[in-house]
């Protein structure tokens, strides 16, 4: 089995990873943001967000389910060619009835009719969809080759943006931008794949897959309908510049959580073989995860609320200002979500409770859609963030509390000083941010001074209280 240092290599990798997921997507939006009209880029937003429906009934679940099936098989290569050969049979089945749906909504819905052009545009890389074999590759920890596919792509894509986005007829281009490059993506997946798997006929062992598909399937739809419906809603009722305010404050506190998991998002794979054989592993690596979670998320969640108007102002600029309640109020997703990620969903993954996590999905879909109706009319794209922070502090709740019966915190007793120490050096942090919004006028001095001093500040409180997470790295550096 690799050992420790294959888990940092691949933490390296997947920072990569995300880093370019985020810097790219980032510098890409403040960019057209200042080029495309509201109006516009809350279009393709609304469309994006539809079109992601059916490449969720493309997907069927397979991108967890595959990633944990091959990561528990990591010593039987030939149970890794059947698994793999099941789950593309399967998923090309899938896709080509998502297509099929996708095509005679075109012609069958209006506002789809209305949109052809750009629902057309987006339907490509439904189409490519079974050619996504991400998993694989997280499955197998080739984090290197996700990282460096990536960036590349990003890269391009970027400059083609630059170059082709002049002014503000430029939709339906950078529309088709954001498609081909999406769909560039899968099809390098499948030309590199035959270094890792062998193909061969489906077996007869494929109805095995569909029960765990089914209930991942369920739990997948009730995450993005409660996920996404938000947006849907608040572009029917309250128009497609509502959508802009959202899903750019969106933009924002997603690029944050993905920073924020960047080191336990590749545990997943290691969980799964140490939940079958090593429960030791298992509880240390939660426990490693949780601490690391805490004290980047809780901090930055505080940052964001206090810093949220000079941010927006200089990454989006002033036609945006309406962005900044739904921005503040979506910050206290981060803690939820980069906690939630590991202490509840790859905990529960690992555990094999999918219906579980169906369960609890399904019932914060519920309630996100009557909080929507209750808000969205009255509050607009505010009214849709505070119903996603609801949501995501019920599915929490209801996951953690069975999710808290497999795992153990290794060390109780250094997990409540990190704890004291990640609140007070908070509560200090904050105590400056509202010196800095009452006295800093200047958005650039304001959030660049707000930024660096708070951060001098906290993590010279938690050194001086003793969280334990940064004293073993430090000495580990300095031993090095």
């Amino acid at each position: 089995m690799k050992g420790d240092n294959s888990i940092f290599r691949n933490a390296f990798f997947n920072i990569l990873y995300k880093i370019t997921n985020i810097a790219f997507p980032i510098i890409t939006a403040a960019y057209c943001a200042r080029v495309l009209p509201v109006d516009g880029l809350g279009k393709i937003s609304y469309v994006q967000n539809n079109a992601s429906y059916f490449l969720l009934l493309a997907s069927l679940g397979i991108p967890a389910y595959g990633l944990r099936e091959i990561a528990k098989y990591r010593d039987n290569k030939e149970k890794q060619n059947e698994i793999f050969s099941d789950l593309l049979a399967i998923n090309f089945i899938f896709t080509s009835v998502s297509v099929i749906i996708y095509i005679v909504c075109l012609y069958a819905i209006p506002y789809f009719r209305q949109e052809r052009l750009l629902y057309t545009i987006f339907g490509i890389p439904l189409i490519l969809n079974f050619l996504n074999i991400d998993w694989l590759y997280q499955g197998v920890e080739e984090y290197s080759y996700i990282a460096t596919r990536n960036a590349v792509v990003k890269i391009a894509s970027l400059i083609l943006t630059i170059i082709l986005i002049r002014d503000s007829d430029d939709i339906y281009t950078y529309a088709m931008i954001l498609s081909i490059f999406t769909s560039l993506n899968y099809i390098l997946n499948i030309v590199h794949v035959r270094k890792y798997i062998k193909f061969r006929k489906p077996s007869h062992e494929i109805r095995m897959h569909m029960k765990p598909l089914l209930y991942l399937s369920l739990s997948s739809i009730s995450t993005v309908l409660y996920a996404q419906m938000d947006i849907t809603m608040l572009g029917f009722i309250k128009g497609h510049s509502s959508v802009a305010y959202y899903t750019y404050s969106q933009k924002i506190i997603f690029a944050f959580v993905t920073l924020m998991t960047t080191i336990t998002g590749v545990f997943f794979p290691r969980l799964s073989y140490y939940f079958q054989s090593d429960k030791k592993g298992f509880n240390r690596l939660i426990s490693l995860g949780l601490n690391f979670n805490m004290l980047i998320s809780i901090p930055t969640c505080i940052g964001i609320i206090f810093l949220a108007e000079p941010l927006i102002l200089l990454y989006l600029g002033t036609d945006y200002m309406s962005a900044v309640s739904s921005l503040r109020i979506l910050a206290f997703m981060l803690p939820l979500k980069s906690i939630g990620d590991l202490v509840c969903y790859q905990v529960m993954m690992s555990a094999g409770q999918e219906l579980k996590l169906m369960v609890s999905y399904i019932i914060t879909c519920v309630v996100n859609f009557i909080n929507n109706i209750i808000m969205i009319p009255q509050m607009g794209a505010l009214g849709a963030s505070i119903a996603s922070v609801i949501s995501e502090l019920i599915v929490f709740m209801f996951v953690f509390y069975y999710s808290k019966n497999y795992f153990q915190i290794e060390d109780k007793k250094s997990f409540v000083k990190n704890t004291s120490a990640v609140i007070t050096g908070t509560l200090l942090m904050s105590l400056w941010l509202v010196g800095c919004n009452n006295v800093l006028d200047n958005i650039y001095i304001h959030l660049i001074v707000g930024f660096i001093v708070s951060v001098v500040i906290y993590f010279v409180t938690n050194i001086a209280f003793g969280n334990t997470l940064i004293l073993d790295f430090l000495l580990r550096r300095k031993s090095e």
